[in-house]
């Protein structure tokens, strides 16, 4: 993990900074609202591509950080929910090994990207998709 963070992770961090180093009314702003506002920012087509990808990258990894849980502990809140969705957690598993599997392979897109999971306020709570290279954004 050491090296995931330390280069992975960091070579985001470094490519968002490059992008921004032109634009110094924006170098202040979080990566949240660069990503949010992202169509509206005041960039060049190439910066705005590199401001999506390794600004969605580095929002990607940050959360990534904050959830991991070295003591791998369940949350039964969360586990009745995606039960209520899924109908077990095993179902939950299988669902997102299957859809993520073709995306690896290329066969549901580019190779590289994101498998998420996310929560919704509405119904269903839960849904399984991928993203195609770093931003939660596309």
């Amino acid at each position: 993990m050491e090296l995931h963070h330390s280069k992975h992770h960091q070579t985001y961090v470094d490519k968002l900074n490059a992008a921004l180093e032109k634009y110094p009314d924006i170098q202040e702003a979080t990566v949240e609202d660069l990503l949010r506002n992202l169509d509206t920012l005041k960039v060049g087509d190439a910066d705005r591509t590199a401001i999506r990808n390794h600004g969605g990258g580095h929002a990607n990894h940050s959360l990534f950080w904050k959830i991991l849980d070295p003591a791998n502990q369940q949350d039964e809140n969360l586990s009745a929910d995606i039960g209520k969705t899924f109908g077990s957690i095993d179902e939950f598993k299988k669902q997102f090994t299957d859809k993520t599997f073709w995306f690896r392979l290329g066969l549901a897109g580019p190779r590289s990207g994101w498998r998420l999971a996310s929560a919704r306020i509405t119904q269903p709570r839960f849904t399984v998709f991928t993203r195609t290279y770093a931003s939660p954004r596309d």
